[in-house]
């Protein structure tokens, strides 16, 4: 597995961000940083996120949704149908299924035993392969509602991306 195949993107709430600013007209990665106010380093890796979830599409840098980010829309932001749309897409993603097919599972697989599965399917350096893994432990704890509610983030308007908030 290529080391691209693996997602970046921390916060599932901000894959949603993407996927709603695609929905919303905004082709380009360019574009759907400027409607987010993430970085543009920051929006690829919460496309590509939604792109292994299969969410959304990218052919050739063109962003589009598919249906089932369509679906994903549909839903109230935060809410258990939300939190059931991440666990279809992350069981029905191909990658996923390699990489933690035991995320979503009763008992959580470990920190160390995910990063040791994504450090050997790998190139990944061992504290990359570790940082992965903890991103996906977290969509495990807000899919199983183990992580508290975030506030809302302000509208479009309301932050200057000189205000940008760290991811880290």
């Amino acid at each position: 597995m290529q080391t691209l195949d693996i997602p970046q993107a921390n916060k599932l709430e901000s894959v949603r961000a993407v996927l709603l600013a695609a929905h919303r007209g905004s082709e380009t990665f360019e574009q759907i940083s400027d409607f987010t106010g993430f970085s543009l380093r920051h929006t690829r890796y919460r496309v590509h996120a939604g792109r292994i979830l299969g969410l959304l599409r990218v052919e050739n840098e063109v962003v589009w949704v598919q249906p089932a980010g369509l679906k994903m829309l549909d839903t109230e932001t935060r809410s258990d149908a939300e939190r059931d749309a991440f666990r279809k897409a992350i069981q029905s993603s191909k990658f996923m299924k390699i990489l933690a097919p035991d995320l979503l599972h009763p008992t959580c697989p470990s920190l160390g035993d995910l990063t040791d599965r994504l450090f050997k399917e790998t190139t990944l350096s061992r504290s990359t392969a570790e940082r992965r893994a903890n991103g996906l432990l977290a969509w495990r704890r807000y899919i199983m509602g183990q992580e508290s509610m975030p506030k809302k983030r302000p509208s479009r308007g309301g932050r200057k991306k000189s205000e940008q908030l760290s991811l880290f």
